[in-house]
């Protein structure tokens, strides 16, 4: 979930021999929150969060009814070598999440941007996501429109949803999804 915690490979041994994996916090190893990534029938696989991730908002009335314009401004990630998380799109804007954290290349980023369209940068932003698959039971549970957010994602696989939000919230949802899972 792009916590950087472990890498991905490392848990298909641990799934193939059906063996549970515990992750803690080595730097505050007194605390009792952790993590458990095992073999089970809940319903609830995970929540995660992400913090310092910068939003990019890319609009331009030129994006309806044309072609090539996604692939333009990826392009420019690239070539800056940005990776991006989340991408969500409307008739005219796209919306995309990083966490890279060199404000520099960011900013390059933000003119290079710039250039061809309308460019909001928002840093200070978390992704706070649940893995589950009763999401729909876990909405139902949750007001979404008690807090603010910048987008909803929905995964493909229809197990994931991701908001992002000001980061100054990330314990706020948590504790609400938390409660939504636990009820």
């Amino acid at each position: 979930m792009g916590a950087k915690v472990m890498h991905p490979f490392s848990i298909l041994p641990c799934q193939q021999k059906n063996i549970p994996l515990v992750i803690k916090n080595t730097i505050n190893s007194s605390s009792e929150k952790c993590t458990y990534i095992k073999n089970s029938n809940d319903s609830v696989f995970s929540i995660a969060s992400q913090k310092n991730v910068t939003l990019f908002k890319i609009t331009s009335l030129s994006m309806w009814n044309s072609y090539g314009f996604v692939y333009d401004i990826f392009k420019i990630f690239s070539d800056k070598k940005v990776n991006v998380n989340i991408i969500t799109t409307s008739q005219f804007t796209i919306s995309t999440t990083t966490d890279e954290k060199d404000i520099e290349i960011l900013n390059d980023l933000y003119e290079d941007l710039k250039e061809s369209y309308e460019v909001e940068m928002i840093k200070g932003r978390s992704v706070v996501s649940i893995v589950s698959n009763k999401l729909n039971d876990i909405i139902n549970k949750i007001n979404i429109t008690e807090f603010e957010k910048d987008i909803i994602h929905f995964s493909s696989n229809n197990l994931t949803i991701s908001f992002v939000i000001d980061e100054t919230k990330t314990e706020e949802i948590i504790k609400l999804l938390h409660d939504a899972c636990s009820s």
